[in-house]
């Protein structure tokens, strides 16, 4: 008696220990196999959303604003796809564009850092020298066929860098030509440096040639010139004006300086005559005072 029912105890545990297994070996079998995919992205300014797209198997798409960990991906393969961005006045691309790996059962995979950089340039076209609105004739042209007309102050953003040119034609009004002092300019653009350039127009044939002395080249000058019809120039270094009217012109010179030495011209006005056809020049010099400096105990 005590036999048999040891022989159906043993039989009822071998059952249960094939049940057993044979679960486990079903949950083994049936079970997903997943791991993890790390996508680091860099070189955004504060705020500014990446354009990151990742896609894999079982038609797997995820978009990313910024770098993270995706979890329980099965396995396969997976592409990211990195797009350009604009933030503020700016385009951003990134490095790697594109990029494929594997992600494994039980394991991460790790991408190559996204790295995002400035890719576009700027450029601001400074108009002087015409009647308050009276409209400027320039031409900007530049790589892959870029054109734009500007009829007065412009500041240009999302510029592919390259060899641009900004080509300035003659205006008329009130019986008057106007004519820029350059008919044009070429200019390199390049990502990171904005980068200005100024059209001078004028309808007379005279020239000014201002020298400024006593400063050193990390100090710019603060120099204004007026003369008639409302001429109003700027100079923060040494240069030339073109095709000036005839007549009087005004020269003022401000004090320019730094934290511990100021700069004051030695005759902060004068006035020079021009005349048609010929040059004249003027020199404005600065006399460095250093600063003194009191200490209460």
């Amino acid at each position: 008696m005590v036999s048999g029912m040891t022989g159906r105890m043993t039989s009822s545990r071998l059952l249960g220990s094939l049940l057993v297994a044979a679960i486990a070996c079903s949950e083994a079998t049936t079970a997903p196999k997943t791991g993890q995919l790390r996508v680091y992205i860099e070189g955004l300014p504060a705020g500014a959303a990446s354009a990151v797209v990742v896609t894999g198997p079982d038609a797997f798409r995820q978009q990313l604003d910024s770098g993270r960990t995706l979890s329980a991906l099965a396995e396969g393969s997976y592409t990211i796809v990195a797009a350009s961005i604009i933030a503020g006045a700016l385009r951003y691309a990134a490095t790697p564009a594109t990029q494929t790996l594997t992600v494994a059962s039980g394991a991460q995979a790790n991408a190559n850092p996204i790295s995002y950089r400035v890719s576009s340039a700027q450029l601001t076209v400074i108009v002087v020298g015409l009647p308050s609105g009276m409209p400027a004739s320039i031409m900007l042209t530049g790589p892959g066929g870029y054109s734009r007309p500007l009829t007065s102050t412009t500041q240009i953003d999302l510029l592919e860098p390259g060899s641009y040119a900004v080509a300035a034609g003659s205006v008329q009004t009130a019986g008057k030509t106007y004519r820029p002092v350059r008919a044009s300019t070429s200019l390199a653009l390049s990502e990171f440096v904005p980068l200005s350039t100024t059209v001078e127009y004028g309808a007379g044939s005279g020239s000014l040639g201002v020298t400024i002395t006593g400063l050193p080249s990390t100090t710019d000058a603060s120099v204004t010139i007026t003369g008639p019809g409302g001429v109003t120039r700027h100079l923060t270094a040494s240069g030339s004006l073109g095709n000036l009217e005839a007549g009087r012109y005004t020269i003022s010179a401000d004090p320019v300086g730094g934290s511990l030495t100021s700069f004051t011209p030695s005759s902060a006005t004068q006035t020079v005559d021009i005349v048609d056809g010929a040059t004249s020049a003027a020199i404005v010099d600065y006399v460095s005072k250093a600063l003194t400096l009191t200490l209460r105990l």
